[in-house]
């Protein structure tokens, strides 16, 4: 009978220690020892089903602990969001039964902040440095069958690996994998498009992978190798033999012509399923996983090029952070995040600075984004390159990844002998396990000179990545391309203004500047100085505004295109100013996923569709006939501006920029209305509200799914008696919530602000604020209720059955998996 693959979502249900625990000696030998686990092989107490955790609290993961504790503190560094971190212990105890002994067993992990010790009955399963990439772990010898088993992880979270906020804790998902002895290696699998033929709709693939035995015994498998389309529909299969030793794995290749081919692009994302199967006397198992195909070029004549077709990257940068939950994301906020930058035009997106979320790349294929991968850190010792290779072998089937970055602003290295060493040997490694990809990395500072120094050495990377330019001299780039024709540039990252929802923060006097950050800060408008306004008025003195960098790459053949800091606000690097401030300036969309204003100047520009947006609101705290600087995104031909509908002047909209009048503000309405060609063609308006009189809550869903994951972002606003959001108010809106759902985080994107994202209410900032409610495994009827002073509003939903991946849950030790102890060796 054969075995087939099983695989566990371990999520739900665990119990969670803030802080370190020093004894580790609970009914272990050598108890005079406080961590005699170093002692004795099964000897972490922690790690016994008999341990007592009844005083630690009760978690599902993703859990971020350090948003969790929110606890800020003036004396961490506010460029990672003042938030302290820490060690912690995570406990799950569950049982395996019988039936399973004979199978082997391992655990997944897609990412824990930051180094992390796994034991399990006692046993040290392994142990993990770096916080971005996943590994696994197997237990099939550490595990009692027919017992109760317990996991304990300490993770320490106190290193930082970046300058912004990382969270901390188990943050991604966890999985309990079961194969027979025979395994199918899922990394190793991998789907070379070798050639294509557009023309001819003919692809050449080589599919290769590793089988890894098991068993005491040798033997021999029959490979099982099918393909299907992106429609269902098997298009290719085929059986073959092969040998191996015991505790030994054994490769294949295969070469693979497929006609008729379906491509993966941006409007049209079909994947292809390869399924492989293995079976022997000693096991079966099987393992399935997508892949697009498709062609990728860069050259200077025609910059990226995507099934020959020119695509002009649209990209922008990001951090793995949300309001409410941190670092811990889970599939519907991802997609969520990454719709919401589709909206906008984008492509395309950097994952900056580290190895993403496995989620994130599932859905870049499903939804058709571009991703730049990037490992966190260059560097040829084992841990980093460990971690780099496994990246490229984790994410090179996805047809959404377009090239690895092997790191980012390495001031310490570039431009020396030993950083040409280092990213000579990274790209020579990565090519082994993926040549159909480009590697380069992100060079800031005086990159020219980089580039110079890097080719002189034989060190040729094409396309190269750069990064903002100090000097601020656009001819860079066209003297780049003089001395180098051939080379293909990306701007991996450029822009980073600050700018709030708000018309101004902060709202009074205080200066929040921080010392180390006024030397090398632009003021672009001297009355506002010392804050940060919607125009993105203050910005440091490398970064420009989108609108400067977008007319530098939008003709030019030679630039691929370009990457913006940021996509979303994200927690820390809060330059210019210093705690209090706790969330980054440099968005286009905020924590909460709210559209600043500068988000519209991107989508008149990267999509179709007809734009106008004006700013700023027009509830301002200002005395009447004050001067206000008064603007329009648009893709309209000319814009004509009135105040209380009176025109205030008809202006034409240069290519790539926007427009702007100086009125005098007065309580009422603001209108834009946009023309083309003579003709109207939409309008904008920001209306002065009254005394806000009604609650209303709206969410970004209609149902949600019972899988336990599913999420429902709700805004909550407030409006007058004529319908009008009341922008300015910042009351506080109480959250409560009935039916089979989950409370998961709450947030209004105030960059000034540190009220705790795990309690259910908030403060309104810029008029609104979020609360993210999750489903359970039960269907039903979920209500999200509202509360402003004596008002109540309620959103109902319904939460609907659903497949989802089987969990292991936590139980009470039925059979204790330790055993009595002696006084051998004096462990006693």
């Amino acid at each position: 009978m054969k075995t087939i693959r099983e695989i566990y979502s371990m999520n739900p249900s665990w119990k969670f220690h803030d802080g370190d625990i020093t004894h580790h000696n609970i009914d272990t030998v050598h108890k005079q020892f406080i961590h005699p686990e170093w002692l004795k092989s099964g000897n972490n107490g922690l790690a016994y089903a008999s341990y007592n955790d009844s005083q630690w609290s009760s978690v599902n993961l993703p859990h971020d602990f350090v948003i969790e504790r929110g606890v800020y503190d003036s004396t961490t560094l506010s460029c990672t969001g003042s938030l302290k971190k820490g060690i912690c212990w995570y406990r799950k105890t569950f049982d395996i039964p019988s039936t399973d002994n004979g199978k082997r067993l391992f655990l997944q992990f897609d990412g824990i902040f930051r180094d992390c010790e796994v034991w399990l009955n006692g046993c040290l399963i392994g142990r993990h440095l770096g916080g971005y990439m996943g590994f696994e772990f197997e237990i099939t010898e550490a595990v009692a069958y027919g017992m109760s088993n317990t996991v304990a992880i300490k993770v320490d979270a106190n290193e930082y690996e970046g300058w912004w906020y990382e969270g901390g804790g188990i943050y991604r998902d966890v999985r309990l994998l079961k194969t027979s002895q025979l395994r199918i290696v899922d990394k190793e699998i991998f789907v070379k498009t070798q050639s294509l033929d557009l023309e001819n709709k003919q692809a050449s693939l080589l599919i290769s992978g590793l089988i890894n035995n098991g068993s005491l015994d040798d033997d021999s498998f029959q490979l099982d190798i099918h393909i299907f389309n992106s429609k269902g529909k098997e298009v290719f299969h085929q059986l073959t033999n092969k040998n191996f030793k015991k505790y030994t794995s054994s490769d294949f290749t295969l070469e693979v012509i497929l006609n008729e081919i379906d491509l993966w692009d941006l409007n049209s994302r079909n994947m292809y399923t390869v399924k492989i199967s293995v079976k022997s006397t000693n096991g079966y198992d099987e393992y399935s996983t997508e892949f697009g195909i498709r062609k990728i070029k860069y050259s200077s004549e025609k910059g990226f090029e995507l099934n020959d077709q020119t695509v002009k990257i649209k990209g922008v940068c990001g951090h793995d952070d949300f309001a409410g939950l941190g670092v811990a994301l889970t599939k519907p906020i991802i997609e969520f995040k990454i719709k919401k930058l589709m909206e906008m035009g984008c492509n395309a997106y950097r994952c900056s600075h580290n190895p993403p979320n496995p989620i994130f790349l599932e859905l870049c294929d499903k939804l058709g984004m571009l991703v730049f991968n990037e490992t966190r850190m260059p560097g040829v010792d084992q841990d980093s390159m460990e971690d780099y290779i496994n990246l490229i072998k984790r994410d090179r089937n996805h047809p959404c990844v377009i090239s690895w970055s092997m790191g980012n602003e390495e001031m310490a290295i570039h431009r020396t002998e030993i950083g040409v060493q280092i990213f000579q040997k990274m790209m020579a490694i990565g090519k082994l396990y993926d040549d159909t990809r480009p590697y380069l990395y992100a060079i800031n500072a005086d990159y020219d000179n980089i580039i110079d120094y890097d080719r002189s050495k034989n060190f040729v990377l094409n396309p190269v990545g750069v990064n903002y330019f100090v000097h601020h001299d656009d001819d860079v780039f066209a003297s780049m391309h003089k001395k180098y024709p051939d080379l293909c540039i990306v701007n991996t990252e450029t822009t980073g203004i600050c700018t709030s929802r708000e018309y101004v923060l902060p709202y009074d006097d205080a200066n929040l500047m921080a010392a180390t950050t006024e030397k090398i800060t632009v003021w672009t408008k001297p009355e506002f100085k010392n804050k940060v306004t919607c125009y993105g008025s203050c910005y440091p003195v490398w970064a420009m505004s989108p609108e400067t960098s977008w007319k530098v790459h939008a003709e030019r053949n030679y630039s691929a295109g370009l990457f913006l800091w940021t996509g979303f606000d994200y927690r820390g690097e809060v330059f210019p100013f210093d705690y209090p401030a706790t969330i980054s300036f440099f968005g286009l969309i905020d924590l909460c996923g709210f559209e600043k204003d500068w988000f519209y100047y991107m989508k008149s520009q990267w999509t179709d569709e007809d734009v106008l947006h004006l700013l700023p609101h027009w509830n301002m705290n200002l005395p009447e006939k004050s001067k206000v600087n008064v603007w329009t995104f648009t893709n309209c031909e000319e814009v004509e501006l009135f105040v209380n509908g009176k025109s205030k002047g008809r202006k034409k909209c240069e290519k790539y920029g926007h427009v702007e009048w100086d009125v005098l503000y007065e309580k009422g309405t603001l209108e834009a209305v946009g023309f083309r060609e003579g003709i109207e063609i939409l309008r904008d308006k920001k209306i002065t509200s009254k005394n806000p009189e009604k609650l209303i809550l709206t969410g970004n869903r209609t149902f949600l799914l019972a899988d336990n994951t599913d999420a429902i972002i709700v805004t909550a606003h407030l409006e007058d008696s004529e319908g009008n959001i009341v922008i300015t108010s910042d009351e506080s809106i109480e959250f409560e919530f009935t039916g089979p759902c989950e409370f998961i985080g709450t947030g209004n994107g105030n960059n000034l602000s540190s009220e705790h994202d795990k309690h259910p209410s908030r403060k309104l900032f810029a008029g609104k604020c979020i609360a993210i409610v999750k489903s359970t495994y039960t269907a039903g009827t979920i209500n999200i209720c509202g509360k402003w002073k004596n008002i109540t509003s309620t959103l109902q939903l319904n939460s609907e059955e659903t497949n989802y991946l089987p969990f292991v849950p936590s139980v009470s030790a039925s059979e204790i998996a330790t055993k009595e102890k002696t006084s051998a060796d004096g462990g006693f």
